[in-house]
């Protein structure tokens, strides 16, 4: 009999003991909903407007120089081998001022250059480009530039090798190459006749604007 009721409690005990662990159980903290994640994303600094005395609004820097872009360009997009790539008419995106670097001594030399740009141009009547394309310089607070430009039927390079050639016929080529300290830094405007001789004082302007970089 004794026996039976020691049995009896112990069961007991054990059933209690059971369900007070199982009452005790809490559930883990909720993270609170209204709790975000820190954002990664993060604006850039919108490029500071420099004023200058050439009239235009934003200065560009590459091989230790700096150049002004004359007002009414734009900036285009990043495109391969390109510096830059300007708008000189938002209305026609065929007429535009790239500006290539490509290292310190690299590039090849001034005059060859110069021979390359001018027989991108073809004459209508078969004569010779080089007999109609003019030279010269331009001085600027950095140094002498040497240009070249001349008009006819522009030889487009197209292609992601440049393999094929797109004539474009009245057209107009101005070119300058600054002798930067960090190698040369090429200019090279193309365009409709029109709009390209109707720049080509904004084009003199922006090599005369060129100075070495102070930063």
């Amino acid at each position: 009999m004794n026996i039976n009721l020691t049995k009896a409690a112990i069961a007991t005990g054990v059933a209690l003991f059971l369900t007070a662990c199982s009452s005790g159980e809490k559930t883990p903290p909720q993270t609170q909903g209204n709790q975000q994640p820190a954002t990664q994303e993060a604006q850039q600094p919108a490029g500071q407007m420099q004023a200058n005395p050439h009239g235009g609004v934003a200065v560009t820097t590459v091989a230790g120089i700096d150049w002004t872009i004359p007002t009414g360009w734009a900036a285009a997009g990043e495109k391969p081998m390109r510096v830059a790539t300007y708008l000189i008419d938002p209305a026609d995106p065929k007429a535009e001022c790239v500006v290539y670097y490509f290292g310190e001594g690299q590039g090849g030399a001034t005059d060859a250059n110069i021979s390359r740009w001018i027989n991108q141009v073809k004459q209508p009547d078969g004569s010779d480009s080089n007999a109609k394309a003019q030279r010269g310089t331009v001085a600027s607070e950095c140094c002498e530039i040497a240009t070249v430009e001349v008009g006819g039927t522009y030889l487009f390079s197209a292609g992601p090798m440049m393999q094929t050639q797109e004539e474009r016929p009245d057209y107009f080529l101005l070119a300058g190459i600054a002798p930067a300290p960090q190698g040369n830094v090429f200019f090279k405007l193309t365009g409709p006749k029109a709009n390209a001789e109707k720049s080509r004082e904004a084009f003199m302007t922006l090599l005369k604007s060129i100075k070495k970089s102070t930063t």
